[in-house]
């Protein structure tokens, strides 16, 4: 993954698993997020319709997207983001304090 990362242009992520989910190491900037969803859309855009799906059916049961929130308030949003509340890569980028708004 790493690999393929650099080749993308992704230069400032590094991945800890292949799965990824959180794990101590993962690193990635907003630029190398954006540089990877840029080439699913453009180098495979039958794939890309996935992430814009409210549900699906995973045969055992009707599976619902964690993005079903944003893809209902956004117009035109495709849902492509981290799949789980807490992201799984850390980026370079200072957050804000929730608690202070600052």
């Amino acid at each position: 993954m790493n690999r393929t990362a650099k080749a993308l242009g992704m230069t400032r992520t590094t991945f800890k698993n292949a799965h990824g989910l959180t794990e101590s190491g993962h690193l990635s900037t907003a630029r190398d997020m954006t540089m990877l969803g840029r080439h699913l859309l453009y180098d495979y855009p039958q794939y890309y319709n996935l992430f814009s799906r409210q549900s699906t059916d995973a045969g055992i049961r009707t599976v619902s997207n964690t993005n079903r929130r944003l893809l209902a308030a956004y117009k035109g949003a495709t849902g492509s983001r981290p799949a789980t509340p807490a992201p799984p890569v850390s980026t370079s980028w200072p957050r804000p304090n929730a608690a202070t708004n600052a």
